[in-house]
């Protein structure tokens, strides 16, 4: 891949210019991360509020997928799983709620995970810690 369509990929995955910094680093250094995926977005189900007045709407749940929308997330999950295992030597922690991974990677780890098409946007979890 050329250096250009790199900087390119790492600009549009990682939006924080310090994420950038430390990707674009060649340290043993870690840094904690927060892994989103390319999925659809989840619908919230609104309903009438009883109490607040006429015309607002408070969340209810979050409304089911259809089973082909899970199987289809169900594998994107899996994948990146299994890429994410394979790259750091360990299991990534995932959040179902946020729908996200959380782990700890080098600068050139971090530039594998850009790579990867599954992975929508990395951000940091934690300030990553100044050297010195």
């Amino acid at each position: 891949m050329a250096t250009s369509n790199v900087s390119d990929v790492l600009a549009s995955k990682l939006p924080d210019q310090e994420l950038q910094s430390f990707a674009a680093g060649d340290t043993d250094e870690t840094a904690s991360l927060i892994v989103e995926l390319d999925l659809p977005p989840q619908r919230l189900v609104l309903a009438k509020s009883a109490d607040r007045g006429s015309g607002s709407y408070v969340a209810r749940r979050v409304a089911k997928e259809t089973p082909a929308q899970q199987r289809k997330n169900a594998l994107k999950i899996e994948k990146t799983r299994e890429f994410l295992e394979s790259l750091l030597g360990r299991p990534p922690n995932w959040l179902n709620s946020a729908r996200a991974f959380v782990v700890t990677a080098t600068p050139e780890q971090l530039r594998e995970m850009a790579r990867f098409p599954h992975i929508k946007t990395i951000r940091l979890n934690r300030p990553l810690r100044k050297a010195g």
